[in-house]
């Protein structure tokens, strides 16, 4: 059976002259090089063969004997925390979790616009209109554009899961286990950052940061309801971007008409046409089968007495989510324009080298990573409530 691990080691500690320190820093750094060039994976090296490699020459330079299946291992742990055998054993969790994450999250992201943060909360100015070039005559200066500004602001939160190797999963060499556990995080990673954006895009209040009343849209220090009929009382313009519930529905020519005119009657605070380009449908993953007959398959509108072409066939992106809070209601528009996900930082993991002997805890890996999610404005998607 091969042992590429190993065999890297004894080729490391040859080129080091038995310099066994030496090996083993070359050997973690390679290790973690061959499998971020995608040269190996982290399958391609077990548990096993990583604590035999960066433990194993600890424990027998400090004159101990240590049977990995049957001693206890609260004997070795200064020979643990000291090793590169935490150091390996995340660059086998790190590329299997972000993996999965990056595979689970990636059909949500189109949704949004990605920005680096450094702050904990945002103030975004300039959503303000700007003014129009004017027409200038000859010698005259130009005008000038007022510095009056609106501000939005996105507040940042931190999010995080531990992931444990235990004694267990050395003694009997489940590294399939602490991979699968790997995944997992990865994807409920996904999970966490998807729900974040569509309760966002829904303008609903986001239970796992306690929130009681939604923040999507904080404008001035106030919340702002993301979608009304009514705007003017803050916006100065009416800017309806909701179909009622009771007149809305399923995707029809009708009602996919009327989303797109309210999106194209938007204006900016001075009564100015706004550009809207609506690109994007989305909805709960259980309207997936009324998007795809309609905005896909359906080449004539069969919802209508009349029959009408399908002029919106093809015409958007469909995205949908199961963690949208409604079954009924969906939305249209531009949506990375209006909302925007900010990282602090990306997810990633951290290595906690000193574990917990109570638990059996040999190293403890945390799963992190520090972002907001928020609208900069309102006027870029509509909403339907449905039926």
């Amino acid at each position: 059976m091969a042992r590429p691990l190993v065999e890297l080691y004894q080729s490391q500690l040859s080129e080091a002259q038995g310099n066994v320190d030496q090996a083993l820093k070359k050997t973690a750094v390679m290790t973690g090089k061959l499998i971020e060039k995608g040269v190996a994976k982290p399958e391609d090296v077990n548990i096993r063969d990583c604590f035999e490699v960066f433990v194993t020459p600890l424990i027998e330079a400090a004159g101990k004997d240590f049977n990995p299946m049957y001693d206890n291992y609260d004997e070795i742990r200064e020979e643990v925390v000291s090793s590169q055998f935490p150091y390996a054993t995340n660059k086998l969790i790190n590329p299997t979790m972000i993996g999965q994450y990056d595979l689970d999250v990636a059909p949500i992201m189109p949704l949004v616009t990605e920005t680096v943060s450094n702050h904990p909360d945002e103030n975004i100015a300039g959503t303000t209109a700007g003014d129009s070039p004017r027409y200038t005559e000859e010698a005259m200066p130009y005008p000038e554009s007022g510095l009056g500004e609106k501000r939005v602001t996105i507040q940042n939160f931190k999010f995080g899961h531990a992931l444990s190797l235990t004694t267990e999963m050395v003694r009997f060499d489940q590294t399939g286990e602490l991979l699968k556990r790997a995944r997992n995080v990865g994807s409920r990673t996904a999970d966490v950052v998807e729900e974040f954006i569509v309760t966002r895009i829904s303008d609903t209040a986001y239970a796992e940061i306690n929130e009681s009343t939604s923040q999507a849209f904080v404008q001035d220090g106030t919340r702002r309801a993301l979608y009304s009929s009514d705007h003017s009382a803050w916006d100065h313009q009416t800017n309806d971007n909701l179909i009622q519930s009771g007149t809305g529905g399923v995707p029809t020519i009708g009602q996919v008409k009327s989303m797109v005119n309210l999106l194209k009657g938007q204006k900016d605070i001075k009564g100015n046409p706004v550009r809207v380009r609506p690109t994007t449908v989305f909805g709960h993953a259980q309207l997936e089968e009324d998007f795809d007959q309609f905005f896909t398959a359906q080449e004539f509108d069969l919802n209508s007495a009349e029959k009408n072409k399908n002029r919106y066939r093809g015409r958007y992106n469909i995205i949908t989510s199961q963690f949208a809070p409604s079954t009924t209601e969906w939305f249209m528009g531009d949506f990375s324009r209006q909302f925007r996900l900010q990282w602090v930082w990306k997810p990633k993991v951290t290595v906690d080298r000193t574990g917990d002997p109570r638990r059996d805890i040999l190293v403890s890996y945390y799963s992190n990573f520090f972002m907001g999610v928020g609208a900069e404005d309102h006027r870029f998607v509509a909403r339907n409530a449905g039926a």
